[in-house]
């Protein structure tokens, strides 16, 4: 069975696109196609504003989410709407600057598609930076970074887009969960950021992680407070799988 895959990427970037399909050649049971990124720097200020909450996003961050980072969320939606419009269960998405560590062959197809193919909102990571809760080759995630490289069906979508206007980044997945989105993860990971930023440095990227508890609501302060703690309870039972750089195919 294929398995729909949707690349991020910005139309005039082929030197990227032709990465990505060069990339992804030796993988014949995926099915790829390429979705033109939104770049947020290029929209008007009046487009940005009617296309995403900043306002909601100022409660959650206590910060103003940049231009980049709205062009980044509206980009990963537009492969959301293209699953919906697709009829299929569910897709990877992946952006255009990967690197894979560990061959995709490896991928336990069968076993994903039991976890996703449900009328339950699930989202499943390649890539690192997460914390699990048991070490299985498909791990129930408390929270992740990163929307580089992940599967994620119909329900999460169709869960997503009813947020519209946006307010988070692409990569909350702590908001998504507390939205209803149940979290997934390989173990170990398989994908990568490709860090060689002379040659793949972001193009529709999120460049401020910064939140400022200052300005966040009180709400939000008890959140960001509640995830910190667990998330160190759970590095310090080593349930934290890591993602290692990679910088010119060297891990850092």
């Amino acid at each position: 069975m294929a398995l729909k895959t949707y690349v991020i990427n910005l139309e005039k970037s082929t030197v990227r696109r032709k990465y990505m399909e060069d990339l992804l050649a030796p993988y014949a049971f995926l099915n790829v196609e390429f979705v033109k990124a939104i770049d947020g720097r290029l929209l008007s200020d009046e487009d940005r504003h009617s296309r995403f909450d900043f306002d909601g996003s100022r409660a959650l961050y206590g910060r103003t989410v940049n231009a980049g980072e709205v062009g980044c969320a509206l980009s990963h939606r537009k492969a959301y709407e293209s699953l919906l419009q697709s009829g299929n269960p569910y897709a990877l998405v992946l952006e255009d600057d990967i690197t894979i560590i560990r061959d995709l062959q490896a991928l336990d197809l069968d076993k994903i598609g039991r976890v996703l193919n449900d009328t339950t909102p699930k989202a499943l990571m390649l890539s690192g930076d997460y914390w699990y809760y048991r070490k299985q080759p498909v791990t129930r995630l408390f929270s992740a970074v990163g929307a580089y490289a992940y599967l994620i069906n119909r329900a999460a979508a169709q869960k997503i887009l009813a947020i519209n206007p946006p307010r988070c980044v692409a990569d909350d997945w702590m908001f998504y969960k507390r939205n209803g989105i149940k979290l997934f993860a390989v173990h170990p990971y398989m994908v990568d950021a490709n860090m060689n930023m002379d040659v793949l440095s972001s193009d529709v990227k999120q460049d401020n992680w910064s939140i400022n508890r200052s300005r966040m609501s009180l709400k939000e302060n008890l959140v960001s407070y509640y995830t910190g703690f667990i998330k160190k309870a759970f590095k310090a039972f080593h349930h934290f799988e890591r993602k290692v750089r990679i910088i010119d195919n060297v891990i850092v």
